[in-house]
C-alpha cells in the first residue's frame, strides 16, 4: 500500500506550466487524461489485490488459491504500472517546460508504449491461462485449472 501514498505524494507536486499557452494546455490534458487512467488503474489495482488477498486466505483448495493468488499478482502488476506513472509525473512536467513540444510527444509516445504494454501483458495473460487450462487437463493438477 505503500507505493500508493508515494505516488499520491508525487503527484500532488507543485510544478510550473511552459511558456508556450497552448502547450501549455496540451500538457495540461495529457496529465489529465494520464492522472485520470492510472487514478482508475490504482483503484483496480487495491480492488484486485484486497479481493485477491482476502479471497486466497478464505480459499479451501489449491484451485481457489490459485485463482485469487494471480488475482493479487495481476492486481499488483497494475499497481506497479499506475503508481510508477503517477511517481514520475512532476518530473514530466519539468521536462515538458524545458524541452517544449518534443519533450510533450516523446512523453505521449512513452505512455502509448506503457498502455500497450499492458495490453500486451493481458494478452500474455490470456495466452497463459489457456496453456494451463490444457496442461491441467491433461495433468490433472487442479493448481493449473483456475476457475474456468
Amino acid at each position: 500500500m505503500t507505493w500508493g501514498i508515494w505516488a499520491a505524494a508525487a503527484w500532488a507536486q507543485p510544478v510550473a506550466p511552459p511558456a508556450d499557452a497552448a502547450l501549455a494546455a496540451d500538457a495540461d490534458g495529457q496529465a489529465r487524461f494520464e492522472r485520470g487512467a492510472m487514478g482508475v488503474l490504482l483503484g483496480w489495482s487495491v480492488a484486485s489485490v484486497g479481493a485477491g488477498a482476502t479471497g486466497f486466505g478464505l480459499a479451501d483448495g489449491p484451485r481457489a488459491q490459485g485463482f485469487w493468488g494471480m488475482n493479487t499478482a495481476w492486481g499488483a502488476i497494475d499497481g506497479a504500472i499506475a503508481a510508477t506513472s503517477l511517481a514520475s509525473a512532476p518530473g514530466r512536467r519539468r521536462a515538458v517546460t524545458a524541452g517544449g513540444r518534443s519533450a510533450l510527444d516523446r512523453q505521449a509516445d512513452g505512455l502509448e508504449r506503457t498502455l500497450l504494454l499492458n495490453v500486451g501483458l493481458d494478452v500474455a495473460y490470456l495466452a497463459a491461462a489457456g496453456w494451463m487450462s490444457e496442461r491441467a487437463r491433461r495433468t490433472g493438477d487442479p493448481r493449473l485449472q483456475g476457475a474456468a
